[in-house]
This record gives C-alpha cells, structure tokens and sequence, in this order.
C-alpha cells in the first residue's frame, strides 16, 4: 500500500549495531514518518571499541531528509536492555498517546506501518486490546483466514500500543507474589505445563534471575489486566539480529527466522473478538518452547539461585 505521509510517531531505540540500524531506519525512512524519537543506548564503561560503535550507529540516525518532528535521547552510559528499554518507552509516552516501537534489529516491511496505524485508530478506545504485534509464526495450516487475530501473546518485535495500556506496566512485578498465590491468571493457560512455564518465567523475573529483561513483565501487565494482543495474518517484521552481537537471540532459530510478507488491503476484520486458541498453542510450542526438559530446567535454575549455588 502507498503511504503518501505519515503521522504516527515512531519510537526507534539503537545501541552499537550499525549494520542493523541502517536497514530498519532505512525502512523508516521510506515511510517518512512525522514524528520520529530515537534513543540510544549509551557505550559499555571503558570500551572503546564499544564507544565507536555508538558514535557510528547514531550518526546512521541523524541522516534524515523530510519533514519530521525529531527528538532524540542519548544515554551517556550504558543502561542495557531492560533499563535502557522501559527508560526508553517512558520518555516516548511522556511525549505522545500511541505509537509504533521497533528496536535496532527489527525490521518492518511497508505493510507494518499501515497496519499499525489502522488498527491504533480501530481500537484506540478498546481496554480489552493493549497491543499490536508485526509478527506471525503461524505455519501454513493456521496461517490466514482474516487480515489478523486476536492472540494471549504480545510479541514485541516490532509492534505498537497507547499510553493508556503502557501505563499498566511495571518492571519489578511488585504485585506478582499476590497475583501468583490467587492465581489470577490461570484462566490464559491451556495446559498445565504451560502454566508451569510461565510461572517459572515470572518467578525468575520478579526475583531479578532475569534481570536484564523486560517484555516478559510486559507479557504478565497484559495477562494481568485480561488484554488481548493484535497479530497479523502474515508476517510483517523480520529480525535481522540473530548471531554473536546479539544479547539474547544468539543462537539462530529456523522456527524464528521470517521473511516479511505482503498483507492484502483493505483488511479483513475478524467477526468476533476472542482470542484464536489454535494459533495461541503453535506459538506456545513453535516461538516459547513449553516442554516438559524447559520446566524442569526453569524450576532448578530458580531454586538454585535460591540456594545460593546458581
């Protein structure tokens, strides 16, 4: 679809990686966003390598030719991924009421911005919905009906919500413990195992084992607050950050690595808003990896920290 101008703000955070970077501004840059804020992250203390791979990626950034709106964010010091990310975001709703959030190693097809702006305005007023994701990992026999679905996952390479959703999160998990004892949030689990899995996830979260993340806490405020994510019928987004630089998708995954689809306009709107349950449990298994060796691993590795011996 032609994208003659567009008007929703763009939020794109970067670190040291310019070859990346250049190819998700790059797609930014075609759509000739009018509101673009760029933060990055600041140099790794006393690595001067690190520093000169700074300069390079922001100055990727700093090559904008249309009329735009920019604010910019430069760290001097490096916050990592989950202070540097929820910092990030903040500093973006403080600014605007909605809009689209990629990070340096995402990479949006045309087609991603037109649906995210669509489906901002479509459901800017619906409490039910608090995210909008680009990706799809569906295989061919769940593939497409309609244009997109409504899923219990909130994917977030490349995706969009509002201010009034973000506010919903909080990176410590503080109520986690209580939620956790009242199992308020059992009624998204479609097995037990699953329930274990994500259990354990938010155990280590919240008792800082994970400490350097911060969209599984996002994935708990949505479950929490019994929100529906937006996925697309395709696949919009391509990560192009898998490999050695990368901090937590190292190890290349076929099941995670896709190509960016074409989506049909105009969309195709699903008759009922409910989540698709046969989606949800191909993403459970294909993108989460729920199996009985993970639980027990997730299980030892919180124990252990708890012991003291991890």
């Amino acid at each position: 679809m032609k994208i003659k101008y567009f008007d929703v703000p763009i939020l794109l955070i970067v670190y040291n990686r310019p070859s990346t970077t250049r190819r998700v501004f790059s797609a930014i840059r075609n759509v000739k966003p009018s509101k673009l804020f760029i933060v990055a992250d600041g140099p790794k203390h006393k690595i001067e390598k690190d520093s000169k791979k700074c300069d390079e990626t922001r100055k990727i950034t700093e090559a904008i030719n249309w009329k735009c709106d920019v604010k910019r964010l430069y760290r001097n010091r490096n916050l990592g991924c989950k202070h540097g990310v929820v910092s990030a975001i903040n500093w973006f709703f403080d600014n605007v009421d909605e809009g689209i959030l990629l990070e340096d190693d995402c990479l949006p097809g045309r087609d991603f911005f037109v649906f995210c702006e669509q489906m901002l305005n479509k459901y800017r007023n619906d409490n039910v919905i608090m995210h909008i994701g680009g990706d799809n990992y569906q295989n061919a026999r769940h593939k497409k009906s309609n244009s997109y679905y409504f899923s219990k996952y909130s994917q977030t390479w490349g995706w969009a919500t509002w201010k009034r959703a973000w506010k919903e999160f909080d990176p410590e998990m503080k109520d986690w413990p209580e939620v956790r004892k009242q199992n308020k949030i059992g009624y998204i689990f479609d097995s037990m195992l699953e329930r274990y899995y994500w259990y354990s996830i938010f155990d280590l979260v919240s008792k800082k084992i994970y400490f350097d993340v911060w969209d599984y806490q996002w994935q708990y405020a949505c479950w929490k607050n019994g929100a529906l994510s937006i996925l697309p019928g395709v696949n919009l987004i391509e990560n192009i950050g898998f490999g050695k630089n990368a901090t937590h998708t190292m190890k290349d995954s076929l099941k995670l690595r896709r190509n960016i689809e074409k989506m049909s306009f105009p969309l195709l709107v699903p008759d009922k808003e409910i989540r698709d349950v046969e989606k949800d449990k191909v993403d459970t298994k294909n993108v989460f990896g729920v199996n009985v060796p993970t639980v027990l691993f997730l299980k030892k590795l919180y124990f252990l920290n708890k012991l003291g011996i991890g």
